[in-house]
């Protein structure tokens, strides 16, 4: 009876707490837009009957290092400014980072001056100092896989407070980023000024900070290091309130409903499928097709069909052939977004409605507000980026530049060498070589990555290869945890050595550097089947994609210890490939007559030409190239796996093959 009497009290009050629930929904609308953030971190929203209702949003936690104690962050003195500095690096992202530690680490005095991108903490902490371009979305990303939104909705948490959390995730990620960089340049003993940089000469730099106060630093040379800024349309009405560009957005001050993208680049997809997680309603607008884009930046057919089916699986509508003619920006926030379309698709809607609209339609270097147009530096024609030779100086003496001010890859990693190479070659200390190749990730749901050639990229350079492709379902770890996604190898049909590797899936942007090792290495699919990897991981497609190319051979690794022995025992001796010799010594011993050899006959062709086979090897032979299954060998046959030796003696040494005997060994 006692818990039974318990067990009404517990159901009653479950009952009064669903109806305080719903009154309390119903004093404010469902959709809720914040309108502007208080001291104390409480968000005002309006709803749309013009009510405001305040809920209290706690700040995050963010790191307060200190670059010296005792006084804030990227401050020094007049006397530190008037040291004469090895070089001064304009711009405080990877690139400018990597290239003051590299300028250090050869001994030389180095300062990095950036202006703040957001309002520092109170220790003076820029969050976004030391970032790559794209940290905010992939700060976001990592909160939309931890946040379930439709679940706090449906607990009676507001918008703003499920967007204040998410917000807070982001800055305390991006804090840590920062607060380990200036830390990094503290250790060094490196200078870090936040200032507005001015380029005045080929060793004079201006820098204007806060509160007016300026000075000039004399340099013995100068990296550009700024970076780029997206492109920003005249059309396009940007507001930084509902209307963004690919950096302001991560100034957005509410957790939309609905958001419109416009563009079809990784960095579209990223957030088309960041905000899907988060909740919202996504719609891309794709000005040509959505596939021909993401194959022109270098993505594998493959691997852009199952972006997109997995794009549309999260029910992300996509728009191709579309554009938008006329934009409809309230200014009360509390109404929709509306836009007026024109489409080569007579399915796609006259008109859209959204909360939010963000243009991701590419980006451009930054390469004006800084000085160094007045001083001659060569810009692209094309592009606009600053033009560098193979030491990455520009046309200006003693003025350098690398990362996204380059132009193309425009990539955090390629930055960062660029950086570290620029560095090595003003000082004369070291010759670092710019790869032909590097490893391109990216952080889409799932992972994309690539590194080397797509099948279509190596055909056009004269190479015939062949495919071999398995989906994360190929292994154990795929099926279990992560069944979207697949591994594709490109790989040289002559002798299997991989040329490209393409991923999708889980865990890409890791797996592409093992990938990218096989490339560079020269590692051939047969290899690659006989490797050991650890049980249970994501590696294991390597060889599952490996099998599946070898299955598409006409000579594949069953072939191999035939092929090698073949080889042994004929590539020395070029005489014995002429045709006119084999086809002699074939019909000589075919004494039926029937354009065939038994095992016999074949044995006394080889014994007739100098080689004695081994019986084992003349077996296998006649088991693998007879097709019919009749016990013998037919001309066609005969001279096709001669063809085969001919070409792997003339193309690698045969001592590149690896037994099945003595596998590779990689840890997965």
């Amino acid at each position: 009876e006692e818990a039974e009497s318990r067990a009404q009290r517990v159901e009653a009050a479950m009952e009064e707490m669903k109806q305080m629930m719903k009154e309390l929904q119903a004093s404010t609308v469902e959709q809720q837009v914040p309108k502007r953030r208080s001291s104390d971190g409480a968000t005002a929203v309006e709803s749309a009957q013009g009510r405001v209702h305040s809920v209290p949003v706690p700040l995050a936690e963010l790191p307060t290092a200190t670059e010296t104690p005792g006084r804030p962050i990227g401050t020094m003195t007049a006397a530190e400014l008037e040291q004469d500095f090895d070089i001064v690096i304009i711009g405080g992202g990877p690139t400018g980072v990597a290239a003051a530690l590299k300028a250090a680490a050869l001994g030389r005095r180095a300062l990095v001056v950036d202006k703040p991108k957001l309002a520092p903490t109170p220790s003076g902490l820029d969050i976004s100092f030391g970032g790559p371009t794209g940290l905010f979305s992939k700060a976001l990303r990592e909160a939309g896989k931890t946040i379930d939104v439709k679940s706090l909705r449906s607990m009676g948490l507001y918008d703003n407070v499920i967007w204040g959390q998410v917000q807070g995730m982001c800055k305390k990620l991006a804090a840590m980023n920062a607060d380990h960089q200036v830390n990094a340049l503290a250790r060094f003993k490196i200078g870090y000024l936040q200032a507005h940089a001015t380029v005045v000469s080929s060793s004079k730099v201006l820098v204007n900070r806060e509160g007016g106060a300026h000075n000039i630093i004399t340099a013995e040379n100068i990296l550009i290091a700024t970076g780029s800024k997206p492109m920003r349309p005249a059309e396009v009405p940007f507001d930084n309130l509902r209307v963004f560009d690919s950096d302001t957005v991560n100034t957005l001050p509410f957790l939309p409903r609905s958001v419109c993208i416009v563009g079809a680049g990784i960095i579209a997809i990223e957030y088309a499928m960041i905000f899907r997680k988060l909740g919202a309603e996504v719609t891309m607008l794709v000005r040509s097709g959505a596939k021909s884009s993401l194959e022109r930046i270098g993505l594998d057919r493959d691997i852009v069909d199952e972006l997109l089916r997995v794009l549309r699986e999260a029910n992300v509508d996509i728009y191709e052939g579309t554009t938008v003619t006329n934009y409809d920006v309230p200014p009360c926030l509390s109404q929709c977004i509306t836009l007026s379309l024109k489409s080569s698709n007579p399915e796609v809607p006259r008109q859209l409605e959204c909360d939010m609209f963000l243009a991701a339609m590419g980006r451009s270097p930054n390469t004006t507000g800084f000085g160094i147009e007045k001083l001659g530096v060569k810009l692209a024609a094309k592009g606009g980026h600053i033009m560098v030779d193979d030491d990455f100086a520009s046309n200006v003496r003693g003025i350098f530049a690398a990362g996204d001010v380059i132009g193309p890859p425009s990539l955090a990693s390629t930055g960062i060498h660029q950086a570290q190479a620029a560095v090595a070659c003003m000082f004369e200390e070291e010759a670092m070589t710019s790869p032909n190749a590097f490893p391109v990730g990216m952080w889409t749901t799932p992972e994309c990555a690539y590194y080397g050639m797509t099948k279509e990229a190596a055909e056009k350079k004269g190479l015939q290869v062949e495919e071999g492709m398995t989906r994360y379902t190929g292994c154990l770890r795929g099926r279990v945890f992560s069944p979207a996604g697949l591994v594709k190898l490109v790989f040289r049909r002559d002798n299997g050595v991989i040329v490209g590797v393409h991923l999708i899936g889980a865990d890409a942007c890791e797996m592409v550097h093992y990938g990218m090792d096989l490339v560079k290495q020269g590692v051939s699919i047969f290899q690659l089947m006989t490797t050991l990897f650890t049980a249970v991981t994501y590696h294991e497609l390597f060889k599952e994609a490996a099998i599946d190319g070898n299955s598409k051979l006409d000579f594949g690794a069953e072939w191999q210890t035939i092929l090698q022995e073949l080889g042994m025992h004929f590539g020395s001796d070029d005489m014995t490939f002429e045709t006119e010799t084999l086809r002699a010594e074939f019909n000589k011993m075919d004494s039926s007559g029937d354009g065939s050899l038994d095992a016999d006959e074949l044995r006394q062709t080889f014994k007739n030409l100098g080689k004695d086979m081994k019986k084992s090897t003349l077996a296998n032979l006649i088991r693998l190239a007879d097709d019919d299954g009749n016990g013998t060998i037919e001309w066609e046959e005969f001279a096709k796996i001669f063809e085969i030796v001919h070409s792997l003696e003339a193309k690698r040494p045969i001592s590149r093959q690896v037994s099945p005997q003595h596998p590779r060994v990689a840890g997965g």
